[in-house]
């Protein structure tokens, strides 16, 4: 499916805490930067996918790059919420793909 993020990752309620996160996640310092830089040349909330992949065997997702992308034309600010930009998502996903990586999540300011 063209809109799945990564594998289905089910969480199961443990006694000694709710729903534990049943898999480690690791950021590029390079994905933080820009993702940081990209909020901070905005006025309004941003919107972009996060590249990497996901190592079942170690049982972590590593997220290598940040994929900035456009918000949708709003009639508002825009201050509290975001739509990705459909034609902005097919080019992120391309490139991202063309990056050998996958889209194992997303990420928006506020």
């Amino acid at each position: 499916d063209e809109y799945t993020i990564g594998p289905e990752l089910r969480f199961r309620k443990n006694s000694l805490a709710e729903n534990v996160q049943p898999f480690s996640i690791r950021v590029s310092p390079d994905a933080l930067f820009l993702a940081d830089l990209h909020a901070h040349l905005s006025d309004s909330e941003i919107i972009g996918f996060l590249g990497g992949h996901y190592s079942p065997s170690e049982k972590c997702i590593y997220i290598q790059a940040a994929f900035p992308c456009k918000a949708t034309d709003r009639a508002d600010a825009g201050d509290t919420d975001v739509e990705m930009d459909p034609v902005s998502q097919i080019y992120a996903r391309e490139a991202i793909s063309n990056h050998g990586l996958s889209v194992v999540g997303w990420y928006h300011s506020h």
